[in-house]
């Protein structure tokens, strides 16, 4: 019996533009990925978790956001408030 509750297919992109900025490891088999892309007219900074299991699903997950254009100035003012220093031991390279 075949699910009504299909995964859309990664391999189709609706986007009109979508450019990969990079990626930072996030376990063996997740990355998450930063995209400038654009759609429905509409330009945003994406960040999004992304599978590249062998013999699994492979393409976008769920968990991610979106920055519209307008907002990211602000994001970035945001971001650079953070102060690694004051949190504890962590690794800053």
């Amino acid at each position: 019996m075949e699910s009504k509750y299909q995964r859309k297919d990664p391999t189709k992109n609706l986007n009109k533009f979508q450019e990969l900025i990079g990626q930072i490891q996030n376990g063996e088999f997740v990355d998450i990925k930063v995209h400038v892309k654009e759609y429905g007219g509409k330009w945003f900074i994406d960040c999004r978790q992304w599978m590249d299991k062998p013999g699994s699903f492979k393409g976008p997950l769920k968990k991610g956001f979106q920055i519209p254009f307008e907002d990211f100035e602000k994001f970035k003012e945001i971001i650079n408030k953070i102060d690694l220093s004051k949190y504890g031991n962590n690794q800053v390279s």
